[in-house]
């Protein structure tokens, strides 16, 4: 039988139950920003089977995207607390604010401002 006290339950959402559902939140944020990049390096594909890239040229662009958006994502969702992943992505509308649900929203909603007024498209 357990009783929280009120520093336990934030918004409704015990501490667990909010790091389980920032953490599930986080992976899907993860999942939608890689796969916005993921698009952009299929359409090279695309070009080089369309024999309108060479394979030097598609080599590059692979390169180019392991240093370049698959490293900064990784970097990203790896350094950041799950909490700040979700806040990133709401605030850059990888996750709507419906998905993230009232109660982890009423706990992110300062640090998706934060983001909302600090990041330019990232």
């Amino acid at each position: 039988m357990g009783n929280c006290s009120n520093e336990t339950k934030a918004h409704g959402y015990s501490q667990q139950e909010n790091a389980k559902a920032t953490s599930e939140l986080s992976g899907l944020a993860y999942e939608r920003e890689l796969h916005q990049e993921l698009s952009q390096l299929a359409k090279k594909f695309d070009l080089w089977r369309n024999n309108e890239m060479s394979s030097g040229e598609l080599s590059n662009a692979l390169h180019e995207y392991d240093y370049g958006p698959s490293r900064r994502l990784w970097g990203l969702h790896n350094d950041l607390k799950p909490e700040m992943t979700v806040a990133r992505a709401v605030a850059l509308k990888l996750l709507t604010r419906e998905e993230v649900g009232e109660e982890v929203l009423g706990v992110l909603e300062q640090s998706i401002r934060f983001f909302e007024e600090n990041l330019s498209g990232s």
